[in-house]
């Protein structure tokens, strides 16, 4: 906190916002340190650490003339389970079977907004291998950012011997052992 010559104390505050309150945005009612309670704009799309100055809205002055100080807040957003945010870009990984990575498939993917989409993964696609869904990302008021979807791929683990022999023939014809 700093006075400025005459004028009040700024503030400085933290707001926590879950994940999707720092998509949506919107107004929220903020207590502040001194116990005054404000009705804060959220920018949509808001990122971990971003601060905002309100001025004006510190502590008053002890000067009948002064001027009262600034509040400063800055956001503290909560992680997503399955989302990572990294800019606007959101990234997430989405697991498919061997077979499916090895004659492609169709998988519905979430969104950070609640939908859901449906992504081609082409046959022959690698563990590791991202797929980007253009402006699925973050929206802000200056635009909107991608979502890349890494692709896992679970190897089955319990087979039987019947199962893995048919397998081992297969790929041996194949020419991939």
């Amino acid at each position: 906190q700093r006075g400025r010559q005459g004028g009040g104390q700024d503030i400085e505050t933290t707001l926590k916002l879950s994940f999707r309150e720092a998509l949506e945005g919107g107004r929220k009612q903020v207590e502040l340190p001194s116990g005054e309670s404000i009705r804060l704009k959220i920018p949509k799309g808001v990122r971990d650490g971003f601060k905002i100055r309100l001025k004006g809205r510190g502590q008053p002055s002890r000067r009948p003339s002064g001027q009262r100080g600034d509040l400063y807040v800055t956001f503290d957003v909560g992680d997503h389970p399955r989302f990572d945010r990294k800019g606007e870009d959101i990234h997430l990984t989405e697991s498919i079977g061997m077979f499916d990575a090895v004659f492609g498939t169709e998988v519905r993917v979430p969104t950070p907004y609640g939908q859901h989409l449906k992504l081609t993964v082409p046959a022959g696609t690698q563990p590791g291998e991202k797929m980007r869904l253009k402006g699925q990302g973050v929206k802000t008021e200056d635009g909107q950012g991608d979502l890349y979807v890494e692709i896992d791929v679970d190897i089955p683990e319990n087979l039987s011997r019947k199962q893995r022999k048919i397998l081992r023939t297969a790929a041996e014809e194949a020419d991939l052992l």
